[in-house]
């Protein structure tokens, strides 16, 4: 597997705070991945639901910074304790972005 090299970009609060109240406001069944905000790339349409979509890359990136993981440790830790946390038809999506 390839080195991850992401460089966070500014970070606009005022983006991730109204993207995640308009998810809520229109899909309140929507799930999001607590401490993963920054990491909020979108919002995904299947038919009739919507779903925060998360940037794989922005997720691995902050397991590393905030939580001190090298790169092998975080992305067990992503596959074990995050995608592989099926809650359902609204569990967030992640998209493979590195």
């Amino acid at each position: 597997m390839s080195e991850i090299k992401y460089s966070p970009p500014h970070i606009d609060w005022e983006w991730v705070a109204a993207h995640v109240a308009t998810i809520s406001e229109v899909e309140p069944e929507a799930l999001k991945a607590d401490g993963f905000d920054t990491a909020i790339v979108g919002i995904v349409q299947q038919f009739n639901k919507h779903m925060i979509l998360y940037s794989m890359a922005k997720v691995i990136a902050i397991l590393m910074d905030r939580d001190g993981m090298t790169e092998t440790d975080a992305l067990e830790f992503f596959e074990f304790n995050i995608v592989g946390a099926w809650m359902g038809s609204y569990t967030p999506l992640f998209l493979q972005d590195y």
